[in-house]
């Protein structure tokens, strides 16, 4: 388990923030590559494909050859709700940029029902001051039905 050194109350599984291992047998997908690659700049890109088509495989595969910082958050059905997937994230954002998401945490964890107006605005005020464009990766957001990350995530 990670243990973030800011927030006492954030304890998170470290097979949470990192892709799965390539397999020795692993193709790199080129075309999948440049598409992803195209994304460069968008605010959001979508990789959609039925289950088993090889999205995660291709995705961690692609992030060998990124050349700017990225997060990666597993997800599954537990992750369903704001506080839990608000700790995932700003752990997932503190590998790569220490301190992004501190008062967005405490305002998850501290305040019921937090405003998500507010929390995306602390999120974006930090993910703005990260020098890079930066990749995040959320393997298996469709498991999440929580109206309000699906809200947050919008809003972001």
């Amino acid at each position: 388990m990670i243990r973030s050194q800011l927030w006492q109350t954030s304890w998170v599984p470290s097979t949470k923030l990192f892709p799965p291992t390539l397999p020795p047998d692993f193709v790199p997908r080129p075309r999948i590559h440049e598409r992803l690659a195209e994304g460069r700049g968008r605010h959001l890109t979508l990789a959609c494909a039925p289950a088993g088509f090889g999205k995660t495989i291709a995705l961690a595969g692609w992030l060998q050859e990124v050349r700017r910082p990225w997060v990666w958050i597993n997800l599954d059905e537990l992750d369903s709700n704001l506080v839990d997937f608000t700790s995932l994230l700003v752990s997932a954002l503190d590998t790569v940029a220490p301190n992004a998401g501190r008062h967005a945490l405490v305002l998850a964890t501290q305040t019921e029902n937090p405003p998500l107006s507010q929390l995306s605005t602390l999120l974006a005020d930090d993910l703005a001051r990260v020098e890079d464009e930066l990749v995040i990766v959320l393997d298996d957001f469709h498991l999440i039905q929580e109206p309000s990350i699906h809200a947050l995530m919008s809003q972001l």
